[in-house]
């Protein structure tokens, strides 16, 4: 519910990104996690997942009593889930849409109102760098993630703050459509190494995230957890090639 509040309020009043206003929830989170405080990384995966939850566009919900809501919600389902499907990135954001779209759906009953939607995305020069964006992006935050005083919230959000804060002065008409390829491709670097072994798979399901993101298609954007949920279905599919390759391989031997 914290990390609800805090990305909202930054995203809202700061006019961050959501990409930024979360990955700055994440880093306090993250941090609870680090050594010195002790605190167990489940606590982490809270605020981070509660932060997307809380950084869906203000078009679909925008009222901070619903957003409390969606952080809640969003808290109760990682606290019944978290010890499933361990180590797989994206989980996080698929949790948060899971608590961000029930919560739509109350708000709709409850006012009556439908939900906008957002229009889709258009491919242009500055997508057509996602791809690799979103590859290095998970590949660093794989390595920031096997440090010993680091955790996978504190290796995904502090990589991607900086990241977010610097691109704009680049090129300011980079910041959304980059800064979300760093950002979904940073929930695919958290998948654990008993997940996914060696950096080629990686690579290879941050490559499907980059591709699928370049056709995210209406209605679910600008909701919630969109970004990890894509990145936690292109994990899977990278797991399923990975299991085929490995029986295959066992068939040669």
């Amino acid at each position: 519910t914290m990390g609800a509040i805090t990305g909202h309020a930054l995203m809202i009043r700061l006019s961050l990104t959501p990409a930024a206003a979360a990955s700055i929830a994440g880093v306090l989170g993250g941090l609870l996690a680090h050594p010195t405080i002790g605190r167990p990384e489940e606590w982490a995966g809270a605020v981070y997942a509660g932060a997307f939850a809380g950084t869906g566009a203000a078009t679909v919900l925008d009222s901070s009593s619903w957003i409390l809501l969606a952080g809640l919600t969003t808290g109760m389902i990682w606290s019944i889930s978290c010890q499933i499907w361990g180590g797989l990135g994206g989980k996080m954001g698929m949790t948060a849409l899971i608590g961000y779209s029930l919560t739509l759906m109350g708000y709709q009953w409850a006012s009556g109102t439908a939900i906008p939607a957002l229009p889709a995305q258009t491919v242009d020069w500055a997508h057509t760098i996602a791809i690799p964006t979103a590859v290095a992006a998970a590949l660093i935050t794989r390595l920031a993630a096997s440090r010993p005083t680091s955790n996978p919230v504190l290796a995904s959000a502090a990589p991607t703050l900086l990241f977010t804060l610097t691109i704009p002065l680049i090129n300011s008409s980079l910041g959304g459509p980059i800064s979300a390829a760093w950002f979904g491709g940073s929930f695919v670097g958290m998948t654990a190494p008993s997940r996914l072994d060696r950096p080629h798979w990686i690579v290879c399901a941050s490559a499907i995230f980059g591709l699928a993101l370049l056709h995210l298609k209406r209605p679910l954007i600008g909701h919630g957890g969109i970004l990890g949920t894509t990145a936690m279905i292109s994990v899977l599919a990278t797991i399923g090639v990975h299991h085929v390759a490995k029986h295959f391989s066992g068939l040669k031997t």
